[in-house]
């Protein structure tokens, strides 16, 4: 089991990149509507606070197994949050990635048939 500075470090950063991406997508494009980037912040932040509240108060302080569970379900809980927030960020920026026009989604088709 590693300790929980780490584990606290390896939450920091995960919801420090999810957030950064995040005002990232918001720099980039400024036209769409944000509420979605704003709420996957709201949430990763929440996140945030209730992993370090349960990192910092184990069940089970003296049963070594069941602190070993504990840890292992923060990781996974962790894990799965992270990776469904880059999930929903991926495609929010599908959609403000998409052309409109027919022109430029010609142009798209003719570049990705050169690069391959």
């Amino acid at each position: 089991m590693a300790n929980k500075r780490n584990i606290k470090k390896d939450i920091e950063y995960l919801v420090y990149e999810v957030v950064s991406d995040c005002y990232t997508f918001k720099y980039l494009y400024p036209e769409n509507e944000h509420k979605e980037a704003d709420s996957i912040i709201g949430e990763a932040i929440q996140l945030r606070n209730d992993l370090i509240m349960r990192v910092n108060h184990p069940d089970g302080k003296d049963d070594k197994k069941l602190v070993k569970k504990h840890f292992n379900k923060i990781n996974e809980d962790l894990l799965n949050k992270i990776d469904e927030f880059f999930t929903r960020l991926n495609e929010m920026l599908a959609k403000a990635q998409k052309p409109t026009d027919k022109k430029a989604v010609k142009e798209t088709e003719k570049t990705e048939k050169e690069d391959k």
